[in-house]
Order: C-alpha cells, then structure tokens, then sequence
C-alpha cells in the first residue's frame, strides 16, 4: 500500500439509503413500469430489470427511488446466511426495505464503489447476525463503522475501468448464454411439443433439418390418450424415464467447502446455475447430488425452476433432483 491510499470507513465514504413496500392493498400501485428490487431479483451483479414493477405514485408512497449506476446491498433475509448480494442497476429502480442503496460521497467515484464492496464482501459476511425470525441481518452501525481503504481518484478511475472491462465480457456471455438457451427451448417445443417436423413431411414440405435428423421422425399422426402424436411414438409418465433420488445427509458429514444450491441461487427460466452458496454451518439435514442430476424446485413460485449440475457434487435444501434414465 502506498502513501497515497486514505484510511477511512464505509460510512464516512458512502450514504446508505433504506428502501419500502408501497401498500399491496393498492393493485394500482403493482400496475407501473418502475422497476421494484427485492431479494430473489439480485442474483446477477448488474441487474436490467425486476420481477415486480410499481408506478410512480407507488415511489411517492412507500419506497425509494435511485439513478442508474447506483449499488444496492441485501441488508436482511435468508440469503445473507451464504452470501451478501451485491447489485449495480442499468437503470433507475426502487427498492424494498430488506435492500439498501449505498450512495458514493465524494471521496469515492461512482464506478469503483461497487468494485469496494465487492472487495470486502467476506468482511462483510462476517457481520451479518440472526434476526429474530432465523433470517440473516446486516446492523446498518456496524456497515457504516467498516473499515476501508481507498486509492486516489486516478487509481480509482484505473481498477474500475479494468474490472468494469471484465464484468462488461461477463455479462456479454451471460446473455449469449440465455440467447443459446432460449434458442433450445424454441428448438425443444417446435420437435417434440408441436411436432413441427412430422407435420412438413406429412405435407410433403421440407422440414428444413439435415436428413440423418429428418429420418428421426415419422411421416405421420397416431391417436393416443393424450390427442395426436407421431406415429410409433409413445405415451408414457415422467416415471417411466427418470427416478427422484433422495440420498439424505447428516449436517456433521458435511464439508463445509461442499457447493450448495436452495431456491435463491436458482434463476427463472435459465438451466445454468452462476451462483450458489457452500455448505459451511448448515444446521439441517440435507440431500446429495450428483453431475448430470438435475434439480426442480417443486415449491409453487419457484415452478419455473430447473437445473442441470455439471460440478461433482452438492447438497441442497428445499428442493428436489430428477435423474435423467
């Protein structure tokens, strides 16, 4: 460290800013384009949109209100137990009160204060305490005490040019991947949903599919109990294809370095899982899983859930694989 770097403390550097929740008797409120942060939306450093959005008056009467660029901290829930979310928005957004805005003063610039809080996130994972409920909590006193160090502004500039360089490729894959995604899911209903290629060669059209693909499916329909499929094909229950698993684990026979995976860490409408906590002081018993095993989250908002794991092994909570046969 040179001479130049200042010793200073989160809250003499940075504001933070509590957000709310507009009344949900008020459907209106729930009817606007303003994007609305909460927890299960801060699953990727720079965050484009929300789940929930609310109007403008729903800003004025309940929540806050910040500018593009701006960094929001997870400051209470059941996710700071694994992991401090850390969240730079693309655009102006409004927040809940589990979430703070943390606003830069004017010794730190704007684009490297995310790349701070970055920096110190297992420091700050060790100040997150129990709230009452079993939920994890971060003391807004204790965040504002944190000790931090700060390079000149020039050095600032520099290390958030680097590393916004970095993130800018991250998030290019990330959407390439969600691009390549959705281009399969597209593929997968066109074949086997509404069975596109049988229809073509029924009709004596061109499926447009190289022939030792096109030869995979039959010229023609057949009735079953479920309507028309493709001739030969057959009808039979997700039973009959895979098995569900359940290799129960006791928390002590457990590395604490082993990944593990809840509802939180799995995005919607995404099979590739970016982000997952580890195992280190869970307190219940848990399941194992397998690569090439896939996890469903079965719990009813979480239907749109499903993932496939590459990685050895993991062991998760409140959710359930399906082993492909």
């Amino acid at each position: 460290m040179t001479g130049e770097w200042a010793e200073s403390t989160l809250g003499e550097v940075t504001q933070f800013l509590s957000g709310g929740t507009p009344s949900k008797g008020r459907a209106d409120y729930w009817e606007g384009r303003v994007p609305w942060v909460s927890a299960k939306d801060m699953k990727r450093f720079r965050l484009d949109d929300t789940e929930n959005h609310v109007s403008e008056e729903a800003v004025a009467n309940g929540s806050k209100l910040v500018p593009a660029g701006s960094v929001l901290l997870l400051a209470r829930g059941m996710t700071l137990l694994n992991d401090v979310p850390i969240c730079v928005i693309n655009r102006p957004m409004t927040f809940n009160q589990d979430v703070k805005a943390v606003l830069p003063k004017p010794a730190v610039r704007s684009d490297y204060l995310p790349y701070l809080l970055l920096g110190n996130k297992e420091r700050l994972l060790s100040l997150v305490d129990l709230a009452g409920h079993g939920s994890g909590r971060l003391n807004s006193d204790e965040l504002k005490a944190l000790d931090v160090v700060l390079p000149p502004p020039a050095e600032q500039r520099a290390i958030a040019h680097i590393l916004g360089t970095l993130d800018d490729k991250i998030e290019l894959n990330r959407r390439m991947s969600e691009t390549l995604e959705a281009m399969a899911r597209a593929l997968f209903k066109s074949w086997f949903v509404d069975f596109d290629p049988v229809r073509a060669k029924m009709e004596g059209r061109d499926p447009g599919l190289p022939q030792p693909l096109a030869d995979l499916f039959p010229d023609s329909f057949e009735d079953s109990e479920l309507g028309e499929i493709p001739r030969g094909w057959e009808v039979g229950t997700l039973g009959d294809v895979a098995q569900h698993p359940r290799r129960g684990v006791q928390p002590d026979s457990i590395k604490p370095e082993t990944p593990y995976i809840a509802l939180e860490h799995m995005p919607k409408r995404c099979i590739a899982l970016s982000d997952w906590g580890v195992a280190d002081g869970l307190g219940s018993s848990k399941f194992e899983f397998r690569k090439g095993e896939i996890l469903f989250g079965k719990l009813r908002p979480y239907f749109h859930r499903g993932h496939f794991i590459t990685r050895r092994k993991a062991s998760i909570a409140q959710a359930r694989w399906k082993k492909p046969a």
